[in-house]
């Protein structure tokens, strides 16, 4: 459905597999707006997202993305009631990341395009800022005294303590759902440590 969406908001490629398919002029206009409004009632009519789903007649999976047909008929058929079929066949570029112990595919350009909250990654940034400031005040003697107190391990209460120091834009973006799709609480962790520099933070995780 995410392809679909992309395949869909390129106006300009929509509008010349219209004009291929046989769509006027005079009956171009309304077909794109009514391309447009099914886009972008996608998420919150079922109803929308069903015909959608009607629409895509072919999936191929390939080593450079997904090879989607779809039929653009049965989006315009309220404006343009006289097209039966009317193809249009794109790839979109994918990525395979791994989350942990998964694999997960990421398609090229929606990294963003949809927020998503990580509840996990959160978790993370909010135990970092709360034990860095009871190291700071001086409620806290230590890493190792947090760690005996939370029954975690002295390393990785220092890890998240790091956190602490992320920029600005960096944790407004995990806040909102914009950060990277493979950005996880255990990718943010783990390894080296993270930059002091917010711009090279930023360059680094990828939040511009």
């Amino acid at each position: 459905m995410i392809a679909a969406r992309q395949i869909l908001r390129d106006q300009a490629a929509i509008s010349t597999a219209l004009q291929e398919g046989g769509i006027s002029t005079a009956e171009l206009s309304s077909a794109l707006k009514a391309v447009e409004d099914r886009c972008a009632q996608l998420e919150s009519h079922s109803e929308i997202a069903t015909t959608i789903w009607e629409a895509i007649e072919r999936v191929d999976l390939n080593k450079d993305g997904i090879q989607l047909t779809l039929n653009l008929a049965p989006l315009i058929c309220q404006v343009v009631p006289t097209v039966m079929r009317l193809t249009t066949t794109r790839l979109v570029p994918l990525q395979i990341k791994r989350r942990g112990v998964e694999l997960r595919l990421v398609l090229k350009g929606e990294a963003t395009a949809v927020p998503r909250t990580d509840p996990a990654l959160l978790k993370a940034i909010s135990r970092g800022h709360r034990w860095f400031a009871e190291l700071a005040s001086g409620r806290a003697a230590s890493t190792i005294e947090l760690a005996k107190r939370e029954g975690l391990n002295d390393s990785y209460v220092r890890r998240l303590v790091r956190l602490a120091f992320l920029s600005p834009t960096i944790i407004e973006a995990i806040c909102a759902g914009w950060q990277p799709a493979d950005l996880t609480a255990q990718e943010l962790t783990r390894g080296a440590d993270v930059p002091l520099g917010w711009s090279d933070q930023q360059q680094a995780i990828g939040i511009v």
